[in-house]
């Protein structure tokens, strides 16, 4: 049994999240084609924040520059960071190709390794498609889903929510929106890390060219408008 678990924990890391974090996440798709044929032009997220979930909605454009069909291995990150050994993340992510339905199904074995980050422990359980692209043709690769929107802090009142920069291959542009409802923040929210956020009432939007994904997550946080700013009350 301990041999079980030393096996399932795989690396240990600093935690760049706030204290006590728990939540859910994704990031962007990671596709892996033969040769260098595929190119990403574009890559957009945005996460649209409420007061008990965030929706997410991300378009890829892809082009297959070569003259010959190009067959392309899609893995969509699934992530669920916690305290103790939290349950493989199970939210439903779809997913389409130029607004064509795509069906994601999960690998054979599910749940992946343990990662201990900081004090909490993180798991993942990835989607998977293939998509077969035509010559020297763009593709527009959609995924949409629904998270609950997480929690952080000593009393788990700081409200959480992330999206992972994922390792793939190199964005000509990449913009990433965080928008919330005037209702959900009584303050403006706290982008990690920094992109250059542009921030403002209603959320923070950062954009990039020619990136590479690095694995990093970027997350807002925030409080709900149901609590007072009392440090700043005079």
């Amino acid at each position: 049994m301990l041999t079980t678990l030393l096996a399932l924990i795989v690396a240990q890391q600093a935690s760049p999240f706030p204290k006590n974090p728990d939540f859910d996440y994704s990031g962007i798709p990671m596709f892996d084609a033969l040769g260098d044929m595929l190119q990403v032009r574009s890559h957009s997220a945005t996460i649209d924040v409420g007061e008990k979930f965030a929706d997410v909605a991300t378009v890829t454009e892809l082009r297959n520059l070569g003259g010959n069909p190009l067959r392309v291995h899609v893995t969509v990150p699934r992530y669920r960071l916690g305290p103790g050994t939290p349950k493989a993340p199970d939210f439903n992510i779809s997913a389409s190709i130029n607004k064509h339905p795509l069906s994601l199904e999960p690998p054979q074995v599910r749940g992946g390794p343990l990662m201990l980050i900081g004090d909490a422990v993180q798991r993942h359980n990835e989607l998977q498609t293939t998509l077969h692209l035509a010559p020297n043709t763009s593709y527009g690769f959609r995924t949409s889903y629904r998270i609950p929107v997480g929690r952080a802090g000593i009393d788990h009142k700081l409200r959480l929510v992330g999206y992972s920069l994922a390792r793939s291959l190199p964005i000509g542009n990449l913009s990433i929106s965080y928008r919330t409802a005037a209702a959900s923040v009584f303050h403006l929210p706290r982008p990690i890390p920094d992109l250059g956020w542009q921030i403002g009432p209603r959320g923070a939007y950062a954009k990039l060219s020619n990136f590479t994904p690095n694995g990093q997550v970027t997350y807002v946080t925030f409080y709900s408008g149901e609590f007072e700013d009392i440090g700043n009350k005079r």
